[in-house]
């Protein structure tokens, strides 16, 4: 599977956590973090934008948020067929 981040700008990290910033009123102080298993109301100053390896990875491994993000239309998964898979691992052995 290969994840495409389509709109980068609505996930945000706050400490450990990556998510999605959603609901949240461009002018407020405070903004929504779903994570795909919580929510979080976090001040607007204390977010950062994730490193794009963690992010990627963090989509690789939290199907909740994967699943947020797909239905937000936030990224695009492609799913390999097995011949597709295989050459797509041979290319990284050239």
């Amino acid at each position: 599977m290969q994840v495409k981040i389509i709109n980068p700008e609505q996930f945000v990290q706050h400490n450990n956590k990556i998510g999605i910033l959603m609901y949240t009123n461009i002018e407020s102080p405070t903004v929504n973090l779903f994570t795909g298993e919580q929510h979080f109301v976090i001040k607007r100053n204390e977010i950062e934008s994730p490193l794009m390896e963690d992010l990627n990875e963090e989509l690789l491994n939290n199907n909740e948020l994967r699943a947020l993000a797909l239905d937000n239309n936030l990224i695009e998964i492609k799913r390999f067929s097995m011949v597709e898979y295989i050459n797509y691992c041979q290319s990284y052995n050239k």
